[in-house]
């Protein structure tokens, strides 16, 4: 009976393409509904998103000068910065934000990044580190694919990361000399939804290593990998050109990331930590959260492949119960994994697999590349590599610590050839699979990046455009005439609504305008040493700080009791006006005049608008 029933199920489920592709279909529409339903009211990650990607490629577009020359000055943020520093024109999400407004242009973007990661991954392990014949090799393929579709991607990165399962399919295609068409065609459209400095510099420097290690090894030259690798980097270059440009031959300013500084300070206890956090559950940029259910099902893999024998119907059930038990009561999970000796425990399994069982190096050393990648991402931030720094300057100005970036492509590498080892050492392995599955499924909808709207933090609030529409006809005057500044919110908002702004949050602008904005903040940051930190040391957000006041942010009924801006400095830089969503204390006005104050019903701001008067005494 028994037996009649599992035939059933494997024959109409576990192996039905339809079945699985009907799974994975209401699964990514499950987990992009909210911005299909709510729309502009739903919750939008703010962080390196809506406070940067969005303000820059709007402002491009409206611009006028996607294709002007690299020198041409952008007049909107930060008093005006070159055409230099807003991107290159040929890429996919500037152009979406082109043809759509904003919104729709970042579901589109969404949309096509969680899809095109399900594809990606699907192709690799389609192909490669999934048997062909594998009694459940489609339950495995498609779970370790939606594992990977529902991760929360970097999206103003495009495809750079959801991309990199299928670059790597490309090159281990032509390494292996079975190449077609559409291999090379991969590569030569990848650099135009992809990102070289956050990501693809380190999948082209690891895919070199191997083209030299094969060298060593074969003592021939894989001249067909070689053209592959030469053709991608090639394109890149052609899609940055500007970027390569201004790099190589022609310097247009000095950037402020020449003073990059702060971050190389942890101790190596500190760096051991970090390298370990790394590990379990990636970066700010790229969330794993392997330590809930990857890591506990990696640990289970490694200690199963020095078990020789399956184990029985029974102690197959016990296992698979306890471990689900385990993972879906996280406390649980925290015991093992935050342990400080948990590292060292697991190096010591990894390098006895692959020792002792040569059968399993693959899956090891996949663990172990998890491993390094969390190290380098741990020493890039240690006070040796800091003073390091001080005479590399491309070790300031280039952030190596991104190759973890490409951890999350490795975790699930590792899970899909954890599957495949687990089903042959245990019964009932699909129920496993299942359970690491969608419990880390379940981890990724809640840690999405957008959120169905149960807060004031929506989209739509977040930007006020009403407001702003109000803030505009007050002034009556051509923004590009005059500038702004901006107090408890991001200048984001204001460059968003069209306003010109002597502020700003931008990956690279000339290290001159950061001296003299420092001039307008010096004081105020005397007083603020975190922020003095944040802006000396790295200064891409070019931020008022609120006054010195940074608890206020985000603080609608907070007043300003201390302002400490240097108004004369101010006025220099361009300032007429200063935007704040707290109301300044009348003590504190010497060299501004208010003006009036706006609010709106969509959105949980309420702005106060000052004259900048350095007259007035």
């Amino acid at each position: 009976m028994i037996k009649n029933i599992s035939d059933y199920v494997y024959k109409n489920f576990l192996n039905s393409h339809s079945f699985y592709l009907i799974i994975t279909f209401l699964m990514l529409e499950i987990y992009l509904f909210p911005l299909y339903f709510f729309g502009q009211d739903c919750q939008i990650k703010s962080f390196d998103n809506l406070d940067i990607v969005f303000p820059v490629l709007k402002t491009l577009v409206s611009s006028g000068l996607i294709f002007a020359p690299s020198d041409t000055i952008v007049p909107n943020m930060m008093g005006g910065l070159p055409r230099l520093v807003y991107g290159t024109e040929f890429n996919v999400y500037l152009w979406l934000f082109y043809f759509f407004p904003p919104f729709i242009a970042y579901t589109i973007n969404e949309t096509l990044i969680h899809f095109s990661a399900f594809a990606s991954m699907w192709i690799l392990l389609n192909r490669y580190f999934v048997p062909q014949h594998h009694h459940y090799r489609l339950l495995i393929i498609y779970g370790a694919s939606i594992m990977f579709a529902l991760a929360p991607f970097y999206t103003g990165a495009g495809l750079s990361v959801p991309s990199i399962p299928l670059a790597l399919f490309v090159f281990l295609n032509i390494r292996n000399n079975i190449q077609r068409w559409y291999d090379w065609l991969f590569i030569v459209l990848i650099p135009f939804y992809s990102s070289l400095v956050l990501a693809y510099f380190f999948v082209l420097l690891l895919a070199s290593w191997v083209w030299v290690y094969d060298i060593i090894r074969n003592r021939s030259i894989n001249w067909y990998y070689f053209g592959a690798l030469a053709l991608m980097s090639l394109m890149f270059v052609l899609v940055e050109y500007r970027l390569f440009y201004d790099t190589f031959f022609q310097h247009l300013f000095i950037s402020h990331r020449t003073e990059f500084a702060m971050f190389q300070v942890n101790t190596l206890f500190e760096t051991y930590r970090s390298a370990h956090l790394t590990f379990l559950n990636g970066t700010i940029d790229m969330d794993t959260r392997a330590s809930a259910a990857i890591f506990p099902f990696v640990v289970l893999v490694l200690v199963s492949m020095f078990i020789n024998n399956r184990f029985s119907w029974y102690l197959s059930s016990v296992i698979i119960v306890s471990f689900l038990a385990w993972i879906f009561i996280p406390r649980y999970v925290e015991v093992i994994t935050g342990n400080r000796y948990v590292i060292p425990t697991l190096l010591i399994l990894i390098l006895g697999a692959m020792v002792f069982k040569r059968q399993y190096r693959t899956f090891a050393a996949t663990v172990l590349i998890l491993l390094i990648s969390a190290f380098w991402h741990g020493f890039w931030f240690y006070e040796g590599t800091g003073k390091l720094a001080q005479t590399v300057h491309i070790l300031r100005e280039f952030n190596f610590a991104r190759m973890a970036l490409l951890q999350m492509v490795v975790w699930v590498i590792a899970a899909a050839l954890g599957f495949v080892i687990i089903s042959r050492k245990i019964r009932f392995a699909p129920v496993l699979i299942m359970g690491v599955v969608l419990f880390h499924s379940y981890v990724m909808f809640n840690i999405r990046p957008f959120k169905a709207s149960n807060s004031p933090f929506t989209y739509r609030a977040y930007f006020a455009e009403d407001v702003f529409t109000k803030i505009k006809r007050y002034i009556d005057k051509d923004p590009s005439t005059y500038r702004v500044g901006s107090i408890g919110f991001e200048p984001a908002i204001s460059i968003y609504n069209g306003l010109y702004t002597i502020d700003g949050y931008i990956t690279s602008y000339p290290l001159e305008y950061k001296h003299r904005f420092y001039e307008i903040t010096e004081k105020t940051l005397s007083m603020d040493k975190g922020n003095r930190e944040l802006f000396l040391g790295w200064g891409s957000k070019c931020y008022l700080f609120d006054g010195g006041e940074s608890s206020l942010y985000f603080r609608p009924d907070a007043t300003v009791k201390k302002l400490s801006l240097n108004f004369e400095a101010y006025k220099a830089i361009g300032g007429d006006y200063l935007l704040s969503t707290h109301r300044i204390e009348e003590s504190q006005m010497k060299n501004l005049v208010f003006l009036e104050q706006f609010s709106g019903n969509d959105t949980f701001w309420k702005f106060y608008l000052y004259r900048v008067d350095v007259t007035k005494q």
